[in-house]
């Protein structure tokens, strides 16, 4: 899932070592189990999947081989395209704050706005209007494991 992170949060394929990408994944999920709806959401696609069986059995005895074929290759792009939208929005939501939090990043934790050049070390957000703090960098993520 590191590629949609790199997509989806602007950074860079080096910015952060194997030992922090693993800390900010763990972070990331922490932060978003804790959260219903996007335990929700997750069900959604094999939902989907099993109330259209009936439908697809039923298709598959009316229709030729190629419109049955391009049904389901359209169902299951579908259904990649919301599992990518689905992880997408799980780090766009909290990739920038688990960052913030592990320091390794001075970014806004709601959108992802670079604070490091802000003249207050408190203040709020230019962008997006979120109260952010004084920014204290990890500095042990660079010498290894924790």
């Amino acid at each position: 899932m590191r590629w949609i992170a790199l997509h989806v949060l602007g950074l860079k394929r080096d910015s952060l070592t194997d030992v922090q990408w693993r800390r900010c994944e763990q972070r990331i999920g922490d932060l978003a189990s804790g959260e219903r709806r996007v335990q929700l959401l997750g069900f959604v696609p094999g939902i989907a999947a099993l109330a259209l069986i009936p439908l697809w059995i039923r298709l598959g005895s009316r229709t030729s081989l190629p419109w049955r074929v391009a049904f389901e290759l359209t169902f299951g792009l579908c259904g990649a395209a919301y599992v990518y939208w689905l992880m997408g929005w799980r780090y766009r939501r909290h990739g920038f704050r688990a960052l913030r939090e592990l320091g390794l990043a001075d970014v806004c934790a709601r959108c992802g706005y670079d604070l490091s050049r802000q003249p207050q070390p408190e203040g709020r957000c230019p962008e997006c209007g979120e109260p952010f703090s004084q920014f204290h960098p990890d500095r042990t993520w660079s010498t290894g494991p924790p």
